[in-house]
């Protein structure tokens, strides 16, 4: 994640690349708990994750708060 985001070249650029990243991270994770699977770690924010879905109900995300990885299992 790290090269991604430092290839920024500007300040919105940075931003949209940070917030990309645990956006995918959070489609994932979705992916994951559609078949069934559990997610072992991190925790992920489930209002997060509801934005993700199209479903979210409080304020949508202005900052990605989701690890770029996490640990899954079925």
């Amino acid at each position: 994640m790290q090269g991604f985001v430092a290839q920024a070249r500007r300040t919105r650029d940075f931003w949209a690349g940070s917030f990309l990243l645990p956006w995918l991270a959070g489609i994932a994770m979705n992916s994951v708990k559609n078949q069934n699977g559990e997610i072992i770690f991190p925790l992920p924010d489930e209002d997060y994750l509801k934005w993700i879905k199209g479903k979210g109900e409080k304020s949508p995300p202005h900052q990605g708060n989701i690890p770029n990885r996490f640990k899954g299992k079925n």
